[in-house]
C-alpha cells in the first residue's frame, strides 16, 4: 500500500485566503473527516473519525506496512515545469506503460 501526505496550503496572494480557511477547517473537521473516510475512500487524517477508510481502519489493513512518506521538497518537484514533465512521464510509464 501507498501512502502519500496529503497537505492543504493557502498562498499569499490567494484571492479569498479566508475562504480558502474555511474549506480547511471544513475538510479537517468531524464532518469532513467523515465524507474522507466514507465512499471517497481517501482515508481520514484524524481518529476517532466515523467510516470505513478511517485512519485506524487503513493502518489496520496495511498490517504495519504503511510508511508516511512526509512532504518536502523532493515532493514539490512539480513546481519546476520540466522536472513537473519528466516526473509526470516516469509516473504515467509505470502506472499504464504503453504495449
Amino acid at each position: 500500500m501507498l501512502v502519500l501526505t496529503r497537505a492543504m496550503l493557502i498562498p499569499r496572494d490567494a484571492g479569498q485566503p479566508e475562504l480558502a480557511r474555511s474549506f480547511i477547517d471544513f475538510a479537517l473537521s468531524p464532518a469532513g473527516q467523515s465524507i474522507a473516510a466514507g465512499g471517497t475512500a481517501l482515508g481520514s487524517v484524524i481518529p476517532g473519525a466515523q467510516g470505513e477508510w478511517t485512519s485506524e481502519a487503513i493502518a489496520a489493513r496495511g498490517r504495519g506496512v504503511i510508511q508516511p512518506i512526509p512532504l518536502g521538497p523532493a515532493l514539490l518537484v512539480s513546481l519546476d515545469q520540466q522536472k513537473r514533465k519528466r516526473f509526470l512521464d516516469s509516473w504515467s510509464e509505470i502506472v499504464a506503460p504503453k504495449r
